[in-house]
């Protein structure tokens, strides 16, 4: 049977934050995925990653979720962790089986011990003695069986919960990198676009100062535009390949910059909020953890007080183990009722900036049509109502913008009611 605190110091894992990344644009990200590289002792060459010329979102999940070494290495923040989860793993292969190893012996014991006190009763003087300290032995061992016993389940029981916790976690965070670069490839085009448009600008700028009707200075204005707009877009790109590189590697696929992302339905009729904040708490997988904590320590607790042996300072000291896993679950229910409170709030602006967007957009299409009526009317020039047409497509991609962020935000709603919160 393998060692109980080795069980339980990878059970202490489930006690630590699974934090969602947002998508990273640095050099110490790209650092850290190198580190991660070098300490797996594996290269390019020393793994056969599929190719994949199409993905999906649900593919992305799926993929995620089948390669074990997701289950703790999407996030970098977990590497630290991930030996002690994959450890853990195979503790819970184990542990059904010690489990039922030690109910035999326990079973075993107490058949021993019920043939003792039968003997006691018909014995006298040392041999009453010598059966009574048999006796009291045999009780000692059944307390530390019974000990194990609980202290396995309970391991067992948060490395479930963790488990399902950490899939939680990959899934709602794939999601969210998934959708942001639908998102980075939506602004990418948008900026294309608007480039095109400011050449355009500096033509027109061009051909006014040529003609002494215009000045150099506006020949500047639009070609700094221009500048502005080419470097936005490099940098929109260097996000888009990055963040595509990063989610090949942990899906485990080779990297591919012309991967096409099959776009998602964001479509909701509304953000579902949160309202009945106990059952939601209680359905945690952090509540959870809390009360086995709870429980466990109530039943360190009750053995000392059963054992006559026990000290007053052991007694006390269990006492005060159960008051502070009590007092760990009151902190606990408040901190996430303010996170769900966040998670309501952000609901709520997610809600009114897609309103908002939609409003604008409606106002940009009736002034479009406006214009356009000008323009079949001769009033207005085809560059100035080409020109109009991209804020059309700015609006356009303010209301996908928002619809995206609106989606995410049901995300988290949904992946709180199975228990994940971040």
């Amino acid at each position: 049977m393998k060692k109980i605190t080795a069980l339980l110091c990878t059970a202490v894992i489930a006690g630590m934050p699974f934090t969602t990344v947002a998508l990273a644009s640095g050099d110490n990200d790209a650092n850290q995925a190198e580190e991660v590289q070098n300490e797996q002792g594996s290269t390019s060459e020393d793994v056969q990653n599929e190719d994949v010329k199409i993905l999906t979102l649900d593919d992305v999940v799926k993929r995620a979720l089948d390669n074990d070494q997701n289950l703790v290495v999407l996030q970098y923040e977990l590497e630290a962790l991930k030996n002690q989860t994959l450890d853990a793993v195979d503790d819970m292969r184990d542990t059904q089986k010690d489990i039922r190893d030690l109910e035999k012996k326990l079973d075993k014991l107490k058949d021993e011990r019920d043939r003792l006190t039968g003997l006691e009763r018909l014995a006298n003087g040392q041999e009453r003695v010598a059966i009574s300290d048999a006796l009291e032995l045999l009780d000692d061992k059944i307390t530390a069986l019974e000990t194990a016993i609980k202290q396995l389940e309970s391991g067992q029981f948060q490395l479930n919960l963790q488990a399902e916790e950490v899939k939680e976690g990959i899934s709602l965070k794939l999601t969210s990198t998934y959708v942001n670069l639908l998102n980075l490839q939506k602004q990418m085009n948008f900026t294309q676009k608007a480039i095109q448009t400011a050449i355009n600008e500096v033509k027109k700028a061009e051909k006014l100062y040529q003609y002494g009707a215009g000045s150099k200075e506006a020949v500047d204005q639009a070609k700094r535009q221009q500048v502005d707009l080419e470097k936005q877009l490099e940098q929109l790109q260097k996000n888009y390949y990055y963040n595509l590189a990063n989610l090949s590697f942990d899906i485990n696929i080779n990297y591919n910059p012309d991967l096409y992302l099959t776009p998602v339905d964001m479509e909701i009729a509304s953000i579902t909020k949160i309202e009945d904040y106990d059952s939601v708490i209680e359905g945690t997988f952090q509540m959870k953890r809390a009360k086995d904590n709870l429980e466990l320590a109530k039943y360190h607790r009750d053995v000392a007080y059963e054992d006559e042996d026990a000290s007053e300072f052991l007694k006390a000291e269990k006492d005060y183990k159960v008051k502070a896993a009590e007092e760990t679950i009151n902190k606990l229910y408040k901190e996430l009722t303010t996170k769900i409170d966040a998670l309501n709030h952000n609901a709520d602006l997610a809600e009114l900036n897609y309103e908002e967007a939609v409003r604008k957009l409606e106002n940009v299409k009736t002034d479009l049509a406006n214009l356009e009526k000008r323009y079949n009317a001769g009033v207005v020039s085809k560059y100035d109502y080409e020109k109009a047409k991209l804020q059309l497509e700015q609006a356009l991609l303010n209301v996908e913008l928002a619809k995206a962020a609106r989606f995410l935000v049901q995300q988290s709603i949904e992946a709180l009611e199975k228990g994940y919160i971040q």
